[in-house]
């Protein structure tokens, strides 16, 4: 789950974000909770990382964590959006209301992230950007410069970058099967098993080009 804080956050604004947070989870749920320091990453954006960590208490289970990243960057076209309860689990937030990005925002980041992230990247980005293109959503590609300068890099930098990830996803056979095993960590079996097909693969790395092009051509 990520969440921006706007270029102004500091490491001081979230002092008690990590205790709040570790004592209200611990106490009402049970959960182990681990809170790192802010990290810095490429560039001047810092990374506040939080990872909740479940089924603790059962051994005989996987452990699931979920990691929470607040980052000092903004987002450009915020919104009012009411909470969903999709689980169905009472929580007392019946009616909250929180600023949230948009889902073309949403997208724009995930290509943005294809681009920048360290290493190989995220398979969950890959999934993402298929899976609001399915959905409809539009690439708004005027954000793109404007997150590239959140960044601090350059479009040369990005250009450079994202046809390198883009070309290493259909030269590289190990990238599929990391994004396959990675799926199977929150998708349900029957999806996956779609995914795993030649096919899907194929369809995928089509659908990150064209999106691809259209970041470029921003």
């Amino acid at each position: 789950m990520d969440f921006t804080g706007g270029v102004d956050l500091r490491r001081s604004d979230l002092v008690d974000l990590g205790r709040i947070l570790t004592d209200k989870l611990e106490t009402r749920y049970g959960l182990p909770v681990r809170v790192s320091e802010p990290v810095k990453t490429e560039g001047r954006g810092s990374t506040w990382k939080l990872s909740v960590e479940t089924r603790a208490t059962h051994k005989h289970l996987p452990a699931q964590r979920i990691h929470l990243d607040l980052c000092a960057i903004p987002s450009h076209e915020p919104r009012p959006m009411m909470l969903r309860n999709i689980y169905g689990v009472e929580l007392g937030t019946a009616g909250l209301i929180l600023q949230a990005q948009s889902r073309e925002e949403i997208l724009a980041d995930k290509l943005i992230a294809l681009a920048f992230r360290e290493s190989r990247g995220k398979n969950r980005d890959l999934w993402d950007i298929a899976w609001l293109t399915q959905q409809g959503v539009e690439l708004p590609a005027r954000l793109i410069p404007l997150k590239i300068r959140d960044h601090q890099r350059d479009t040369g930098d990005f250009e450079k970058l994202l046809r390198g990830r883009l070309a290493d996803l259909k030269a590289k056979p190990e990238m599929r099967v990391d994004f396959i095993k990675e799926t199977r960590r929150f998708l349900p079996a029957a999806t996956v098993r779609g995914l795993e097909t030649p096919d899907y693969w194929t369809y995928l790395t089509q659908v990150l080009d064209e999106q691809g092009i259209r970041a470029l051509g921003a």
